[in-house]
């Protein structure tokens, strides 16, 4: 009965030809090994650009924070005053706003009150369209919530637009953020 189910094969037959070859596990290793390498490349991709959309987005909520302290101008700034400005070094994004001392409107600069700071990840480098040589330094703000000065506050801007290129060191990666 048994021989007419497993179609006239006997019994040690069958238990013969358990497992795999020696030939078909180097196989079987061989395809794992390309899907791994595959998805390693794919995925060290993803977090790199996951890495520079986190700085971009650090960089966009700074902007927009030093327009709101602009604007409140809570100190009193007038024209092109600076009253808040966008610092970044050493991989920290920091905003820091004007002051009154004795009376008098001190206008924002990298060592004025944090307001507020962020991290940015080793290896990122932020740099402003028009001088892609030299890394980004600050924005400055009048109390308009305009952009008045670029780089260390002493360059005037070039226009209400300007472009931020974010590149990761070692990586293909590069994505860009246009501030209005």
């Amino acid at each position: 009965m048994w021989d007419q189910i497993v179609g006239g094969c006997n019994m040690n037959q069958l238990q013969s030809n358990k497992g795999f070859s020696l030939v078909e596990l180097m196989v079987i290793v061989a395809i794992m090994g390309i899907l791994l390498a595959i998805a390693v490349t794919s995925s060290k991709s993803s977090f790199d650009i996951n890495k520079l959309n986190e700085a971009e987005a650090n960089f966009s909520q700074a902007i927009s924070r030093a327009k709101a302290i602009s604007i409140r101008n809570q100190h009193g700034g007038s024209g092109n005053q600076i009253t808040a400005i966008v610092c970044f070094s050493s991989n920290t994004i920091s905003v820091r706003e004007a002051t009154t001392v004795g009376g008098a409107f001190t206008a924002a600069t990298c060592s004025s009150a944090l307001n507020w700071s962020g991290t940015i990840d080793d290896g990122i480098s932020v740099k402003h369209t028009k001088d892609l040589d030299q890394d980004f330094g600050g924005l400055c703000f009048n109390n308009r919530g305009r952009i008045v000065r670029i780089g260390d506050c002493s360059a005037d801007a070039l226009s209400e637009y300007n472009l931020f290129l974010f590149t990761l060191a070692g990586s293909d990666e590069t994505l860009q953020g246009a501030i209005f």
